[in-house]
């Protein structure tokens, strides 16, 4: 009996031992199986964050792209205000000046004048007035262009009159007389010379 009992406990002892053979090889499935699952939602968790990754990458692509436009575009803009700004206070300038050119003109026909007068404070107090409205209009950049004597040049003088000069006098399409001095602010023309010249 004792035998029996001897093998129905070795008997229980190689059941318990297959048992946990068995329970082992299973848990190791069961760990094989968990570890497939796992690596498989990590890879569908990659493959979504790679996804995702590669969106935002073309977001930042397409904001970078329409940042630096939009920089260009606020760049060409300030410029070309800059350029418009100076061109609108040039002309302003210009538009002034040449209202106040008929005023020189008038103070040079003064002057003539005033030399035949012969209440010379009268000359000197015209001539201190012209001087110095000269001198602001020089400030200004104003400056006469250069024509008696100069070949004529259409881009600056206007011709009224043409004549004929005693050879050696001048030679031909020179000017020999202004009417009117024309002026210049700059590189702009603000009154042609009004000239005469020779044939």
């Amino acid at each position: 009996m004792q035998e029996d009992k001897t093998k129905q406990q070795d008997t229980g002892k190689d059941e318990q031992v297959r048992e946990s053979v068995t329970e082992g090889e299973v848990s190791q499935e069961e760990k094989k199986d968990s570890k497939d699952k796992v690596v498989k939602l990590q890879d569908k968790k990659i493959v979504k964050l790679e996804k995702a990754l590669a969106q935002t990458e073309e977001e930042k692509c397409a904001f970078k792209d329409s940042y630096q436009r939009t920089f260009s575009e606020f760049n060409n803009f300030k410029k070309r205000n800059v350029s418009a700004i100076g061109c609108a206070m040039i002309d302003g300038s210009c538009d002034t000046v040449a209202k106040i050119l008929p005023v020189l003109d008038n103070f040079e026909r003064a002057l003539e004048h005033a030399e035949d007068q012969e209440d010379s404070a009268f000359a000197d107090g015209v001539s201190l007035v012209y001087k110095q409205l000269v001198d602001i209009l020089a400030g200004m950049g104003v400056t006469e262009i250069p024509s008696q004597g100069e070949p004529f040049d259409p881009n600056v003088h206007h011709a009224i009159q043409q004549i004929e000069v005693e050879e050696g006098e001048a030679e031909p399409n020179t000017v020999v007389m202004v009417v009117q001095k024309g002026y210049m602010l700059g590189e702009k023309i603000l009154r042609h010379s009004m000239v005469i010249v020779s044939k």
